[in-house]
């Protein structure tokens, strides 16, 4: 019966533009892009024209794709999945408001996916959400190989490495003048024991007094740029290096720049 009765009413709303009671809910349109390690909320909200208690309620999460449990709310009891346990809760204060968002603590880079938003009350709707997750790379170091006894002319390999970043960042190098010379180079990255990935970078070049190259990996997903410096002085036998770390929020829209100089 419950099915016809479902049928019925979804008839009745392509006829009327509504039925009684009828449920809407409210999800991001765009994905939500969680910080590795931190917590995130799902937002869900719904409404619904008709007078509900807490006991005709059911909230349910669950994975998009394999339709595996997250969290449920129903008939007042709250339950945590297996896979999820200890990190996911609902804010059952604010339910009877039409709050049925979800919080999920400490995010790994397995919990990137859709997660699906489910409200009963007489009717029944769903929408999906999308998770990204990202992390910051740290600062790049510099490295000459080799980098003794050399001279100009010599051919040096310099090696740019920066680690603990998600999703995979794209490397550029450029040399004093600003010009691009990433197309001179190889590069690695390969993810760690958490799913981060850990990026080293080599460009070789013929080695000329008083020249400077810069290493720039960049996470487009946060906007965040973070770069090396390294000045090759007098005979090419001394470097001096620094790192310097350019964020842009995403959510800034003046998009200022912080910098942080390293020595």
């Amino acid at each position: 019966m419950y099915p016809t009765i479902l049928s019925a009413c979804f008839a009745v709303h392509l006829l009327l533009g509504h039925c009684r009671g009828a449920l809407k809910i409210k999800v991001p349109e765009v994905p939500v892009i969680a910080i590795f390690g931190k917590d995130v909320t799902l937002n869900c909200s719904f409404t619904t024209d008709a007078n509900f208690s807490l006991g005709d309620l059911s909230v349910i999460w669950q994975l998009t794709e394999t339709r595996k449990m997250v969290h449920t709310y129903s008939l007042q009891q709250d339950q945590q999945s297996d896979i999820f346990v200890n990190r996911t809760a609902l804010f059952t204060e604010e339910l009877a408001k039409g709050n049925a968002s979800l919080l999920l603590r400490h995010v790994r880079i397995e919990d990137e996916g859709s997660f699906t938003c489910f409200v009963r009350i007489e009717d029944h709707q769903s929408a999906p959400i999308k998770l990204q997750l990202a992390a910051s790379y740290s600062k790049p170091s510099l490295h000459l190989e080799p980098n003794k006894n050399l001279k100009p002319g010599d051919e040096v390999a310099i090696a740019c490495h920066s680690s603990g970043g998600y999703p995979p960042a794209k490397v550029q190098w450029h040399d004093g003048k600003g010009s691009n010379i990433t197309e001179n180079i190889t590069t690695s990255q390969v993810a760690n024991e958490e799913g981060l990935f850990d990026v080293r970078s080599v460009i070789r070049v013929i080695l000329e007094p008083n020249s400077t190259y810069s290493c720039m990996v960049r996470n487009e997903l946060l906007n965040e740029e973070t770069q090396a410096v390294a000045t090759i002085t007098g005979d090419g036998e001394e470097e001096d290096t620094e790192a310097r770390t350019v964020m842009k929020p995403l959510e800034n829209a003046d998009d200022k720049e912080e910098e942080e100089v390293l020595e």
